[in-house]
């Protein structure tokens, strides 16, 4: 009798398992076309790159470019969570710029995230999208949200913008020929979260190399960041340290007060050999939003 309870059960059990998968295979859930593309890249590159302020990265879109390798189309659900994801990029993409999701009815935000192959990008939900820093530039949409139902014609287009800062430093000495090496500590974050909280400035050094260098002048150091928050034990100086062929560090610079801005070049400029009381002079500028100079 326990055996015939118990094989009757088993059937309930595997008949009831078997309705369920026929139902979820036989259910025909509408999906509904939605288009995106993004634009503000190539007319970013453009602009970045006028008058030649920034010959060493190049001067024209096709050198450029190379500021975006990958494009990263995201849809999230109402609660932050991902749902789709399109990756583009430049080399083996078609229709770089533009992505297509078939979804369901439903309320979605989506994000568009352009970013450099030497920066890494972490899509775990709306909240801890991220990049870490590669030293490279990034770019982001805003967030924009949409409602999918039977009456959506939806084909939009969406702006990304810098979300990087740039510092470029300019030696007006001669770059002498003991020197082999410049660190720079700057006040920065090393990941930026697009959408989410993010953390305050730490000490990041980046180094650069100086061979073949020695005997010229107006040489220029450049690279990208991501500026967190100004917290009350954050570092307040950018240092610049030269160091020697037997890796001693020769001289240190202080710059108080160094300030970074999203879209935006902070430009230092001085002699780092002179008398470490006169200041170099601290430039921020932006071929999109105006220019803004003081010196401290």
């Amino acid at each position: 009798m326990k055996s015939a309870i118990y094989l009757c059960c088993l059937f309930f059990i595997f008949f009831i398992s078997s309705c369920s998968q026929k139902d979820e295979l036989t259910v025909d859930e509408k999906r509904y076309l939605v288009k995106f593309k993004a634009v503000g890249f190539t007319q970013t590159f453009e602009e970045f790159s006028s008058e030649n302020r920034i010959a060493k990265i190049g001067n024209n879109a096709a050198e450029n470019i190379k500021m975006i390798s990958d494009l990263y189309f995201v849809v999230f659900d109402a609660e932050g969570k991902v749902i789709q994801t399109v990756k583009q990029d430049t080399a083996k993409s078609a229709n770089f710029g533009s992505a297509e999701f078939n979804l369901s009815e439903g309320h979605y935000r989506l994000a568009i995230v352009g970013a450099s192959s030497g920066n890494s990008v972490q899509i775990e939900s709306l909240a801890k999208f991220s990049i870490s820093t590669g030293w490279k530039h990034a770019f982001c949409s805003d967030l924009f949200s949409f409602e999918v139902s039977d009456e959506t014609d939806l084909n939009e287009v969406l702006l990304i913008r810098r979300v990087s800062s740039q510092l470029d430093i300019i030696f007006d000495n001669i770059i002498p020929e003991i020197a082999k090496y410049v660190v720079v500590e700057i006040p920065a974050i090393p990941k930026y979260y697009f959408f989410g909280q993010n953390s305050d400035n730490v000490n990041l050094s980046r180094r650069f190399e100086l061979e073949g260098l020695s005997g010229k002048e107006e040489v220029k150091l450049s690279t990208a960041l991501f500026s967190g928050n100004d917290g009350l034990n954050s570092p307040k100086y950018l240092r610049i340290i030269l160091y020697d062929k037997n890796n001693t560090a020769i001289v240190t610079r202080s710059i108080p007060n160094i300030k970074f801005e999203k879209n935006k070049i902070t430009e230092l400029k001085g002699d780092i050999l002179e008398d470490p009381t006169r200041p170099f002079s601290i430039t921020i500028s932006s071929d999109f939003e105006g220019q803004i100079d003081f010196t401290f």
